[in-house]
């Protein structure tokens, strides 16, 4: 590849199947594309996940096309900081490895972000300690809107911007880029404008992306679908633009910045030395290591038919009716329903581990990228490509160190299962089976305080609550602890208290039961205009609460006094 065709460009912001419930670009479609559009190379930098990588090497060279590996990072300045006070915004960067050695770090990044600074068992943070440590043979873009640079100026933060543009300068030299984007919204523009500034104060090479998500601007709604249902029931969320598509090389050139831009993707793919047919590592250098095995379930296609009538706002009783019918019959009475979620049909969803499995091997964390999901680290990589990296595959049993992890968590999804059920004494008994087996496993303690709590032993639930602050002061579901607390203390008629312990809940987190118990506390003391006031707020921010009606009824008996 080379700067001949000044035409040409390579898309170095992509999020494939590794970026689960956000992107529906799937890896054979997206290299279709690009080949068909003649470009040369093509980068895969999914949101803290690496594990269609082996994939998306195999397709990549299938096709002569240049496979570039990275990794769009949760980047905070200090994930301690953010894990102990449970702050949840982060930005994001864009990481590439531009030779082996930048590879073996991103694997090492990605794995330790997991495994050690890891956000309420959902986000891997990577920070300055990580990047300090491991940023040898890696590129560094400053990322897209929710970037560090890019945030600091569409939040008019420009001393910020700059603070961020001279440490990220300072670490990676040469090999930090700016990350311009276009996709029609107005702060888009704003903060594109101001890293356009800054690019040109400091003679920093910019490049252009376009932070692709699927395949052809028609599949928008497909990709609207899986983000407002990833949390399960559909959100308000909504992008406005449609223009998160596999773009061609004229598209990106005419959005209306310097051509040099686009140029960089190609010098950037140039410079890249990484030989992909070397990404298994089959060392036997440093520590053996030890992990459960990863594993992925595709989105069914009754799954898939919930979440497109859910997305496209169906009345209750006609998803309740598309649930009951088969394929072809909502083929013809839902065609929208059924278009969408063929669309959707298959997409990996979130690894969770095996915990029959374990992969143990020399070295693991920097060879084999690694998640986590409650206390269990998992590889992000199938069984065959663990074994490709000279793993070995063994059973549960034959890694002492892991029995008693699995066990437990196999307890406490046995406790779950039976809690959605409301089977609360045989819920009860699972989370006391692996709580027996890992004291520090928080959540299992906060569960069973959760069935102590719907079978009405309050004074259980207060111990217990109150156990888990002793033992871990910044457990991640502080706000609903102390929300639970304070219904506690309201069904035992200790008012004051209660009020105390839902406002610590609001401090940390306005959740509307908080706002409910708040203001029912305050009635009971006779406090009318503060109830007034904190009723009529959940009203506002939760009109559709399952307890709304409580609020209601509060709200009519205040109005009569």
């Amino acid at each position: 590849m080379t700067l001949k065709n000044r035409q040409d460009f390579v898309h170095l912001h992509n999020h494939l199947e590794g970026s689960y419930s956000d992107s529906i670009l799937r890896v054979t479609r997206a290299l279709d594309r690009v080949k068909e559009l003649g470009m040369s190379a093509f980068a895969v930098t999914d949101h803290g996940d690496l594990s269609i990588i082996p994939k998306f090497v195999r397709e990549a060279l299938q096709r002569g096309i240049k496979p570039i590996l990275g990794m769009e990072a949760y980047f905070v300045e200090d994930a301690e900081e953010n894990i102990r006070r449970r702050i949840n915004n982060r930005n994001h960067l864009t990481l590439i490895a531009q030779n082996n050695e930048g590879w073996k770090n991103l694997v090492t990044i990605a794995s330790l972000s997991w495994k050690d600074n890891c956000l309420m068992h959902k986000l891997g943070l990577v920070d300055w300690k990580l990047l300090e440590k491991y940023n040898g043979g890696l590129l560094c873009l400053s990322g897209c809107l929710a970037g560090p640079l890019g945030w600091s100026i569409k939040e008019n933060k420009l001393e910020e911007a700059d603070r961020f543009y001279g440490l990220f300068s300072d670490l990676f030299g040469d090999r930090f880029f700016i990350e311009v984007y276009n996709h029609g919204m107005e702060e888009e523009k704003k903060a594109a404008a101001g890293l356009c500034e800054i690019a040109g104060r400091y003679g920093r090479k910019a490049v252009l992306a376009n932070d692709c998500h699927y395949q052809f601007k028609d599949e928008w709604l497909m990709h609207d679908t899986v983000i407002k249902t990833r949390f399960g029931k559909a959100t308000e969320f909504e992008l406005k633009q449609h223009e998160y598509y596999v773009k061609s090389a004229e598209e990106m050139r005419s959005l209306g910045f310097p051509s040099e831009y686009c140029d960089a993707t190609i010098e950037i793919a140039d410079i890249i030395e990484l030989n992909p047919e070397k990404i298994f590592d089959t060392s036997s250098n440093g520590k053996l290591e030890y992990v459960f095995l990863g594993k992925t379930k595709p989105l069914s296609l009754k799954k898939a038919f919930e979440k497109a009538a859910s997305a496209l706002r169906l009345s209750s009783s006609e998803q309740h009716r598309i649930s009951s019918l088969p394929e072809k019959e909502i083929e013809e009475k839902y065609p929208e329903v059924a278009s969408i979620a063929k669309g959707i049909f298959g997409l990996p969803q979130k690894p969770e581990p095996d915990l029959a499995i374990a992969v143990r091997a020399p070295g693991l964390f920097s060879k084999i990228p690694v998640r986590r999901a409650e206390n269990a680290v998992f590889t992000m990589w199938s069984e065959e490509e663990c074994r490709a990296c000279g793993a070995e595959i063994l059973p549960i049993e034959k890694v002492p160190e892991l029995i008693h992890v699995s066990k437990s968590l196999n307890a406490f999804i046995r406790g779950l299962e039976a809690q959605r059920k409301r089977k609360f004494d045989l819920a009860k008994k699972s989370f006391k089976e692996s709580i027996e087996l890992d004291p520090d496993f928080m959540n299992a303690r906060y569960n069973l305080a959760l069935c102590n709590f719907y079978s009405g032993n309050y004074e259980n639930v207060i111990s217990l609550l109150e156990g888990i602050i002793e033992r871990e002061p910044y457990f991640e579901r502080m706000p609903h602890l102390y929300s639970y607390l304070g219904w506690c203390n309201f069904h035992l008629g200790k008012y004051e208290e209660s009020i105390s312990l839902f406002q610590r809940s609001l401090d940390e987190k306005e959740i509307s039961g908080s706002l409910l118990g708040k203001g029912l506390c305050l009635e009971q003391l006779g406090r009318i205009e503060e109830a007034r006031t904190v009723l009529l707020r959940m009203v506002e921010i939760a009109p559709d609460d399952s307890k709304i009606e409580e609020a209601h009824n509060a709200l009519e008996r205040i109005a009569k006094l």
